[in-house]
């Protein structure tokens, strides 16, 4: 059984950061990618990645439960050192296959 999945969203606090960081941000970048890296070599990042108009960058993970999403979503370097404001929702990837929303017959039931 898959464990449950979660996305959350990363808004930047400054529009330019991605493009082009202060001194400090680019810090607080470098940390970010390591930790999700780490993670992603663990097997609980599936996927990351940024917007390019730099509106928003994602992460989707794998974790026991909401909390533990939770935590690993506060404990990222860009969130803990205040560069993004992060939101957690729990997600399913549908096309996937396995998901929560499979049916009986393996089918999507969307």
């Amino acid at each position: 059984m898959l464990m449950p999945r979660y996305l959350y969203l990363l808004h930047p606090y400054r529009h330019d950061c991605f493009a082009h960081p202060e001194p400090h941000e680019q810090e607080v970048l470098k940390k970010h990618r390591d930790y999700l890296q780490q993670a992603q070599q663990a097997g609980q990042v599936i996927l990351s990645g940024l917007c390019l108009d730099e509106t928003f960058a994602l992460v989707l993970l794998q974790a026991a439960d909401e909390q533990a999403a939770e935590e690993f979503m506060f404990r990222d370097p860009a969130v803990a050192e205040n560069l993004m404001a992060a939101e957690l929702h729990p997600f399913c990837l549908d096309l996937s296959g396995g998901g929560v929303w499979e049916g009986d017959d393996g089918g999507s039931v969307l």
